[in-house]
């Protein structure tokens, strides 16, 4: 059975309306992520990482999960973004799901003034809007 069909029959098995937890009769816990309106599972932080990523720097680790703590200044944010960026070309969406941050949010505060500085550049730069626009840092910025 797919998740998303035990998601649509969670009612039907004592889960309470919120609950992300299916416990069947057997003793087993499964635990279901929280989705996006397309139903895609949405997982936040260094678990969003996309799997091939390099390895990343223990001090970028430890930025990524002390952001919850606190909250960081625009230029730690673009810092952070930039150091993502140089590892690997990421998506709107894949940073958003890392910094825990809304894909809107990270564009209009950050992603297209970034693009506009020069700081980071489109994977395809004629297509703005390509469905697998990617951002990667300048070539010249790289470490």
């Amino acid at each position: 059975m797919s998740l998303r069909r035990m998601m649509s029959i969670k009612k039907m098995d004592g889960m309470s309306r919120g609950s992300n937890t299916f416990a069947p009769d057997k003793g087993l816990t499964l635990q279901i992520s929280p989705t996006d309106k397309e139903g895609n599972f949405q997982a936040k932080g260094l678990k969003a990482l996309p799997l091939g990523f390099p390895e990343l720097p223990e001090d970028l680790r430890q930025e990524i999960l002390n952001l919850g703590e606190r909250g960081p200044s625009s230029q730690e944010v673009k810092a952070l973004i930039k150091r993502l960026c140089s590892l690997q070309p990421l998506s709107r969406k894949e940073l958003a799901n890392i910094l825990d941050r809304t894909p809107t949010h990270l564009h209009d505060h950050y992603l297209s003034k970034m693009i506009k500085n020069k700081e980071l550049m489109y994977c395809y730069p004629a297509q703005p809007a390509h469905p697998r626009q990617a951002y990667r840092v300048q070539l010249d910025d790289k470490e």
